[in-house]
């Protein structure tokens, strides 16, 4: 609605009514955020589908939907919503890309990517997952590469729709090329040299593995997600294709030196849906009689350690805080 058919006489008559109570901004805003990381779980949900039917559609889906990184962050207002559920519609087309490689798969990869990263650079990573899944298809269709896959119509489209998508969702970034130089340049420094605190992480591969992403997922769906990655190296495109998705991104930002839990969130789904091709590729061939049993155990054993935590989460959350109590 345009602010002169609203309720505000012009925009400082907004920004002065933001300041005595943003209230109703905010509950948009966190109702927004809480609805982005439900999409998260849904894309996730499709992803297990398509990966391992019906168990894998509750595994991924109900693990993310309990994942306590994403209940906190569908609670905030920030661009991390928005960072796991464009990365999560990636992660998706570019598995879409493993199994078939239509025209239209690497389109959609192209613009999720272009649009997640206008929303935070981290989503970039999964360009280079787009290429990767796009030689391996090629390999599949019997073609040469020769050059590199860079001669297919395809993967040069969805370059286009990327770059596209990333200028008309980001158009400031491009007008002004000295502030944006500047500001790459900070950002490299700050990824380089550390945030403040984050001394005492360690090494940042084993940070994110050790510590963030079990109270993300739970030891129990880590762990399966982590042996699902290893047994979809070996086995369909379309379950390789999520290796190479997890891939960059782990490895580029265990990597940095400043490390943030929220860094996270576009791991989780590619990680979750791994317990998914643990099921299909090596536990379910396995099982003769009470498959379905089986499947109900596997799903409650890898959901409930992220359900109780972040049921645990939500208690403390509910419970008066230092400034209530102060004041």
């Amino acid at each position: 609605m345009c602010i002169r058919d609203s309720a505000y006489a012009d925009r400082l008559d907004y920004w002065v009514a933001w300041l005595v109570d943003p209230t109703p901004v905010i509950l948009w805003g966190r109702l927004l955020n809480a609805l982005l990381t439900a999409g998260i779980a849904a894309v996730g949900a499709a992803v297990g589908r398509r990966l391992a039917g019906t168990t894998g559609f509750w595994t991924v889906g109900l693990v993310l939907a309990a994942s306590p990184l994403l209940v906190r962050h569908g609670q905030m207002i920030d661009p991390d919503g928005w960072v796991g559920l464009l990365a999560a519609l990636a992660v998706a087309a570019i598995l879409a890309v493993g199994a078939g490689g239509r025209r239209r798969d690497y389109l959609l990869a192209g613009l999720w990517i272009g649009l997640g990263t206008a929303a935070k650079y981290t989503p970039l990573l999964l360009a280079p997952s787009l290429y990767l899944v796009h030689l391996e298809r090629l390999r599949g269709e019997g073609r040469s590469l020769a050059r590199l896959g860079l001669d297919d119509r395809r993967f040069l489209l969805a370059g286009l729709v990327c770059g596209l998508a990333f200028a008309a969702t980001s158009p400031f970034t491009l007008f002004n090329l000295g502030v944006l130089r500047r500001d790459l340049a900070w950002q490299g420094d700050h990824m380089a040299l550390g945030h403040f605190g984050h001394a005492g992480q360690g090494i940042g591969w084993i940070h994110y593995l050790a510590s963030v992403l079990p109270r993300a997922l739970g030891w129990p769906a880590l762990g399966a997600g982590v042996a699902g990655l290893v047994v979809a190296g070996r086995g369909r495109p379309v379950a390789r294709a999520l290796v190479w998705c997890a891939l960059p991104l782990f490895v580029v930002l265990g990597a940095l030196h400043t490390r943030f839990d929220r860094y996270m969130v576009p791991l989780l789904l590619p990680v979750a849906a791994g317990a998914a091709v643990l099921w299909s590729g090596l536990i379910a061939p396995r099982l003769r009689r009470r498959g379905t049993t089986a499947a109900v155990a596997y799903v409650a054993l890898l959901v409930l350690p992220p359900a109780l935590a972040t049921v645990a989460y939500l208690r403390v959350q509910g419970l008066p805080s230092t400034h209530a109590l102060a004041g």
